[in-house]
């Protein structure tokens, strides 16, 4: 009984308790106007579009022997270098072939070992160089022979070398698969 007399003013004081806390917070103010901002001037790079780098054939050195046991991959950018690169590579070989005229203030040397192998009917090649904005990017394609391959039992050291126009970029060396047999 003493419930029923106090229902309506319980009930009128939740509801204005719930009205009010609607109003909770720091008191409303009017909107700032937005702010001026002063135009901003874009940093705009030159656009770089990829290109081609030529590898004619002529400017390749591909042999499957080499002193060179392990895969690696080199940018030759000096004479000296070159020089030190090519002793090395045929150094169980006599007499040693002749070293390519390179010139060094033009052009560099690309060189790609594919590593000691166990058969003949590997070898290693380097198809398409791009210069991008901030690197060239080389393609290689490393050749294997197919299971049912005829090959001599005789480890071999396929590696590939080519002389190209000179970039002050780092490389990054890709294999590609051609899905061909060589």
């Amino acid at each position: 009984m003493i419930m029923r007399a106090f229902a309506p003013a319980l009930a009128i004081s939740v509801l204005a308790l719930m009205l009010a806390c609607k109003h909770i917070g720091p008191p409303q103010r009017a909107a700032d106007p937005p702010r001026q901002t002063p135009p901003q001037t874009a940093v705009t790079r030159p656009e770089f579009t990829p290109r081609a780098i030529a590898v004619p054939e002529a400017a390749k050195v591909r042999d499957t022997q080499s002193s060179w046991p392990a895969a690696k991959t080199l940018l030759i950018t000096d004479a000296e270098e070159f020089q030190k690169m090519w002793r090395e590579i045929y150094r169980a070989r006599f007499p040693r072939p002749d070293i390519p005229d390179v010139d060094f203030s033009k052009e560099m040397i690309i060189a790609v070992f594919m590593g000691q192998q166990p058969t003949s009917g590997y070898s290693v090649e380097i198809v398409e160089v791009t210069e991008y904005a901030d690197k060239i990017e080389v393609q290689i394609v490393k050749h294997r022979p197919a299971p049912d391959d005829v090959v001599t039992e005789a480890t071999t050291s396929p590696f590939c070398l080519a002389r190209v126009e000179k970039i002050d970029k780092p490389a990054r060396f890709m294999e590609v698969n051609t899905g061909e047999q060589p």
